[in-house]
């Protein structure tokens, strides 16, 4: 856990507490990638998650043959890639999990402070600069034959025709969510000539994040409310940001309806009358300082005192490495600590 409560620059969200530079993501019907996932051995594990949530399309395989795929962006740009590339430079750090999860390896990655963040045979690769705006010069002295990069990074977008030009394949994706996480985490297994099935780490981080959210979702649904804190003030996580879909996937019903991946500000007001049974926070800049600032301008005043969460002791900060930052390969346990919050007793 990263104790000096400084966040690594190459995990800070874009979002933060404005709005992102995309549209945001809005439901769709179940995308490609699931109608292929539920023929799966295991899809009758998965199939009583999947068919009960509100999909936010991170992109989806629109076709794939033996040698490649194509896949459709979340900004609806169609690409092509071949399969098995052989050099692979990961530009967007919070995919280099995703990426040797499914089998895959890498020659080149951003600047990472928090190297326990990253699987160890990615640690002491070269770095191409700093995770928003990749250096040019060293990404291209790697010869990369793929680039992954995210679709929120204006500086990321701006390299799209350097590498075209070069005849460097690459592929933007959006990483937001565990949902995200799934159609991501499969296009990279097929990226890699396998599927979820075959990978079994892959395999087993979607069956045990199911079954965490099968038994949650039999008790009894909680309100809650993410109420995210930072030095510009307080904001609330809408469904669709990395720990408020946890807790929706969990069967808790968020205090905040509207639809979206950001975060809107935060209103006494409204926090009043909606009255969650349970409030999660989260912080981003030092912990302690953050901590105090929550305790000074909204715990110390009468008004807070008076919500049944307060009352009843469930109000819970969240650490920042699982909630703030997107988990990876440890959203099992992020899932389950949540699961435990929301249930104490219960074993998941």
């Amino acid at each position: 856990m990263n104790t000096t409560g400084k966040i690594p620059d190459s995990f800070l969200r874009e979002s933060d507490l404005f709005p992102p530079v995309f549209p945001e993501k809005t439901a769709t019907a179940v995308p490609v990638f699931l109608q292929n996932v539920l023929k799966m051995s295991f899809s009758r594990m998965l199939l009583s998650l999947f068919c009960t949530m509100t999909f936010l399309s991170a992109g989806e395989v629109v076709s794939e043959t033996e040698k490649t795929i194509v896949y459709r962006q979340s900004d609806g740009r169609v690409v092509s890639l071949r399969k098995h590339p052989s050099r692979v430079v990961v530009a967007y750090t919070s995919l280099t999990q995703l990426w040797y999860c499914a089998g895959g390896t890498a020659v080149g990655i951003p600047f990472v402070k928090a190297k326990e963040t990253l699987p160890p045979e990615a640690r002491n690769l070269p770095s191409i600069g700093q995770v928003t705006a990749p250096n040019a010069e060293k990404l291209l002295a790697l010869r990369p034959s793929l680039v992954l990069f995210t679709v929120k990074h204006e500086k990321h977008r701006a390299l799209r025709g350097i590498l075209e030009r070069s005849g460097i394949e690459s592929v933007y994706l959006d990483y937001t969510n565990y949902s995200d996480f799934l159609e991501i985490l499969d296009f990279f297994c097929r990226l890699n000539g396998s599927s979820l099935e075959r990978t079994p780490l892959a395999e087993g981080i979607v069956k045990e994040v199911d079954s965490i959210c099968r038994k949650a979702k039999s008790l009894k649904p909680l309100r809650f409310a993410v109420l995210f804190a930072a030095s510009r003030g307080f904001a609330l996580e809408k469904n669709g940001v990395n720990a408020a879909h946890m807790l929706t996937m969990l069967g808790g019903k968020n205090i905040v309806t509207e639809p979206g991946t950001s975060r809107i500000p935060f209103s006494l007001e409204r926090f009043l009358l909606e009255d969650p049974e349970i409030i999660f926070i989260i912080t981003m800049g030092p912990t302690g300082k953050i901590q105090r600032k929550v305790a000074q301008e909204l715990m110390e005043q009468p008004a807070w005192k008076q919500l049944r969460a307060v009352k009843n002791g469930r109000v819970h900060f969240l650490p920042v490495e699982r909630y703030l930052y997107l988990p990876g390969m440890r959203f099992p346990e992020a899932f389950r600590h949540l699961a435990g919050l929301m249930y104490p007793g219960e074993e998941f």
